[in-house]
């Protein structure tokens, strides 16, 4: 029997820090989220999969293997060009708390921004060299309506 420990969710194996990463989604930044998501049902034809309409807005579609995200440019986490729309970000949705990869980024000088959260994810942003935003998100547990009312 291999004495190996497994790896769990928050002890990453070798080099990926991340740790699974269940899928990776890009954000198209909008001005107007109703309009956008009119647009696409129009244009395209395409439903989002989910919406949220809280702090954090947003509208998640799934098209093939592809997962995309229209967001408003306003609530970009960083504020750094968030009132720019055109602009894109790689959205990867991890399995070991976000918290604690933000506080190893930071150890090794890397910039984060502030962990936020909501009802439904906790996520944190870096930039890659040239500047790209780069979310590093983990979905919450859905709570069961009729537990714990």
């Amino acid at each position: 029997m291999d004495a190996t420990p497994a790896s769990s969710p928050d002890q990453p194996a070798g080099p990926n820090r991340l740790g699974p990463i269940a899928y990776a989604a890009t954000t198209l930044y909008v001005d107007d989220l109703e309009a956008s998501m009119a647009w696409y049902r129009r244009t395209l034809g395409l439903e989002p999969a989910s919406v949220s309409h809280d702090e954090f807005a947003y509208a998640r579609y799934r098209v093939g293997d592809l997962v995309f995200v229209l967001e408003p440019a306003s609530a970009a986490t960083d504020p750094h060009d968030s009132g720019r729309t055109g602009a894109a970000a790689l959205n990867l949705v991890v399995q070991r708390e976000p918290a604690t990869i933000r506080a190893e980024l930071l150890e090794d000088g890397v910039p984060c921004t502030d962990l936020k959260a909501s009802p439904r994810f906790e996520t944190f942003l870096v930039r890659d060299p040239d500047g790209h935003r780069i979310y590093v998100t983990k979905p919450r547990p859905r709570r069961d309506p009729w537990v714990g009312a």
